[in-house]
């Protein structure tokens, strides 16, 4: 089945979809980056009507531009970051208990924990995050500190080609970084429901990227398949 066979929207999809970009935009207090390819430029009009989109992925697709913007800068194409906002939040943008030794909260869209996004901005001081963890809950913010975590791990696990880059990346996002020896991935073996959060975002990430194909003509130039898979 061809992709442009698969995806199509209805004209109230598509009037919902304007309509949680209208209400649920950027906050005042978010930083406004220049997008280079924004939604905008997509025409969402053109699309072909049908009832395929469901609320989780129009909440999530809302942010699309956001996620092409930080996919390009950081290098992580952004139908994974799509896939992992949907696992996470279902594109709702809030706080959310985190039981573990000790009762923490993960936070925003891509659901991070205070401890990761304080290192990540440690790590890198360009961050927009300003460790206040109510900033966490700004879409562009929350894209910008996940998709660094992604950023970070994809770049580890491609240092060795024996093992697959994309779902170890996934992998520790859900369950943290834990190596054998130096690149080796070893929280996902034997741990079904890690597994099972893996197999759910890659499932997620293939319906995003055909949704961001049909919105951005040139996705496949920046993100090509031969790379990022379908």
């Amino acid at each position: 089945m061809k992709s442009k066979d698969w995806i199509v929207i209805s004209i109230i999809s598509i009037g919902a979809f304007l309509l949680t970009r209208k209400v649920f935009g950027e906050s005042p207090s978010m930083p406004n980056p220049e997008i280079p390819l924004s939604l905008k430029n997509a025409n969402p009009a053109l699309l072909p009507i049908a009832t395929t989109l469901n609320a989780d992925e129009l909440r999530v697709m809302q942010y699309a531009d956001i996620m092409m913007y930080e996919g390009r800068k950081q290098g992580i194409a952004p139908e994974i970051i799509a896939g992992i906002m949907r696992a996470e939040s279902s594109g709702i943008a809030t706080a959310k208990a985190y039981e573990s030794a000790v009762k923490s909260y993960s936070y925003g869209l891509m659901q991070l924990l205070l401890e990761t996004a304080t290192w990540l901005k440690d790590l890198n001081t360009w961050l927009k995050y300003n460790k206040n963890p109510q900033s966490l809950l700004i879409p562009g913010v929350n894209i910008e500190i996940g998709t660094s975590y992604l950023a970070f791990q994809y770049n580890r696990y491609t240092k060795n080609p024996v093992i697959r880059p994309l779902t170890d990346m996934i992998a520790s996002y859900n369950a943290g970084t834990a190596f054998e020896n130096e690149y080796t991935y070893t929280n996902s073996k034997g741990d079904p429901k890690v597994q099972v959060y893996v197999d759910k975002v890659m499932l997620y990430k293939s319906r995003f990227r055909m949704m961001f194909e049909y919105l951005y003509s040139n996705y496949n130039d920046l993100f090509p398949a031969s790379i990022w898979g379908r």
